[in-house]
Order: C-alpha cells, then sequence, then structure tokens
C-alpha cells in the first residue's frame, strides 16, 4: 500500500504560495442566472465543491491556463471573461491566490474527467453544496451578481444548519453572528 506524505515548503518563515485560475462558468457573463460548479474528486478536499480550473504554469497568463486547465478537466472549450475577484486564502499547508473569471462555454459538454460531481446552481442553490473554504467569499460575490435569484432568508437558514461544520475563520465571515448554539 502506497503512502502519502504532504510536504510543506516554507521559504523564510512563509508558506507556499500556489497560483491558480477558477471558471465561473456562466449562462450568461452579463446576467448570469446559473453557475456550474464541481465537486472534487481526489485528495484531503474530496466531495468538496469549487469552480473548476488549476493551478498556472510558469510564463502563463491566467486566461491561458484556465482555457488549457477547462480543456484538460472538462473536455470543454471556454471563453473567459472578466475578471471577478482574486482570493486570497491559508489553508493550513499552503497559501491560495485564486483568480476567478467569469467564462461560457463555446464548445464541448462539460464532461468531468477529475471530478466526481457537478451542478448548475442558481442562485437560490448557492449555499446548498459544501463550498471549498477559499470558495466562500467568491459565493458572495455571485450571489450579488444573481441578487435576483437569491433569497436571503433561505441562504441565513441553510448557512445556520451548516454553521456547526464550519472552521472558525468561515464562522466570522458569515453574514450574521455566529452564537455556537445549533
Amino acid at each position: 500500500m502506497a503512502s502519502i506524505i504532504k510536504t510543506v515548503i516554507v521559504m523564510e518563515g512563509k508558506m507556499k504560495t500556489i497560483r491558480v485560475a477558477a471558471a465561473v462558468i456562466c449562462d450568461d457573463m452579463d446576467n448570469p442566472s446559473r453557475i456550474f460548479a464541481t465537486a472534487k474528486g481526489y485528495g484531503e478536499f474530496k466531495g468538496q465543491w469549487e469552480f473548476p480550473g488549476g493551478k498556472i504554469e510558469a510564463g502563463e497568463a491566467a486566461e491561458e491556463a484556465l482555457v488549457r486547465e477547462i480543456r484538460e478537466e472538462l473536455d470543454t472549450e471556454i471563453e473567459v471573461g472578466a475578471l471577478i475577484h482574486t482570493i486570497e486564502y491559508d489553508y493550513p499547508a499552503f497559501h491560495l491566490s485564486m483568480d476567478c473569471f467569469l467564462a461560457k462555454v463555446t464548445a464541448g459538454s462539460l464532461t468531468l474527467k477529475e471530478a466526481q460531481a457537478a451542478r448548475w446552481l442558481t442562485g437560490r442553490e448557492l449555499y446548498e453544496v459544501p463550498w471549498l473554504p477559499a470558495d466562500i467569499s467568491l459565493i458572495r460575490i455571485l450571489e450579488k451578481r444573481m441578487a435576483g435569484d437569491v433569497c436571503q432568508s433561505r441562504q441565513k437558514g441553510i448557512l445556520k444548519n451548516r454553521e456547526k461544520d464550519l472552521t472558525p475563520t468561515l464562522r466570522n465571515s458569515l453574514p450574521y453572528s455566529y452564537t455556537g448554539k445549533t
């Protein structure tokens, strides 16, 4: 049985930074009503939801990396739209710098090659899946873009039902006060 050894590279007291690009694939880049998300199919975060994408290689622009990664992971061609946000997030073993872009499918059928599941989510469904911690701040931005479809009271209720599963950092970023009571 093979064992997996995790290595944390620390340089001058700082964690290794991993630069990635993520595609918020949507039905309409000007007025999105549905976005495409995937559940990781491997690794420490298997089963948690994210936006598809991957590492930016040396000398590669974030947009180029995104086109390449979506072609590799989903057998799909995309048009990369506007940069929505760059997320800076510290996981225990590394710092993530994630450029998040709107995107739309131009060819292909979003075939899962690495993810274990996928869904098109409306604004009302954004909080129905267990997102990776770094993606939570992006969800808040997307819900504003999809505001016509978001029901705030439903969102709050779904989060309250899940707050016991959140890390302290995520609890502090909830759109209401966390009391510790379930």
